[in-house]
């Protein structure tokens, strides 16, 4: 899938190939591989190993209270299939899916406004990016933030979600 002109929440403008249906279970259990026999160099690497192994198992048994706004998405369905990888969220306002970053392509750059991002908060991104999980994102799809949608011979612009909403609602 093609997402074009993908806008961030701090401004950044993309363009991505993303893959759906990349097995998430199997890149966690692949992360927990990684984290068991990790060795950390400091204490605060041994706290996050701690708490991403904690975190992988909790999802690996189908429930990660960690996951705070789980309860807040709608499964969408095709009538009688789930389709993995899209939910509904805020009342059916946006469209969120998950996906696996082939390629990106950065139009313009984030603006990020300063923050004081604690040491576990960073230590867990570089932790993360050791793993097969730093490449799953997750996209808003609402009005303003993209161009276009292209899956095969199909492309979808915020004009047509907006129809598709319409009909789904």
């Amino acid at each position: 899938m093609a997402l074009q002109g993908y806008r961030d929440n701090f401004g950044g403008i993309a363009n991505y190939s993303i893959v759906f249906h990349v097995d998430y279970i199997s890149a966690v259990k692949k992360s927990l591989m990684i984290w068991q026999g990790y060795k950390p160099r400091n204490d605060m690497e041994r706290k996050v190993r701690k708490y991403l192994l904690d975190s992988y198992l909790d999802t690996l048994q189908g429930y990660n209270p960690r996951a705070i706004s789980a309860h807040t998405y709608v499964k969408v369905s095709d009538g009688k299939d789930l389709v993995r990888s899209v939910k509904w969220h805020d009342g059916g306002k946006s469209c969120h899916f998950w996906g696996f970053i082939v390629h990106k392509v950065e139009l313009k750059k984030p603006i990020y406004p300063p923050t004081e991002t604690s040491g576990l908060a960073i230590t867990r991104r570089q932790l993360i990016s050791k793993t097969p999980l730093k490449n799953f994102r997750q996209f808003k799809i609402t009005t303003g933030r993209f161009a276009s949608i292209s899956v095969e011979h199909l492309t979808l612009t915020q004009k047509d979600l907006l129809k598709s909403y319409e009909h789904f609602t």
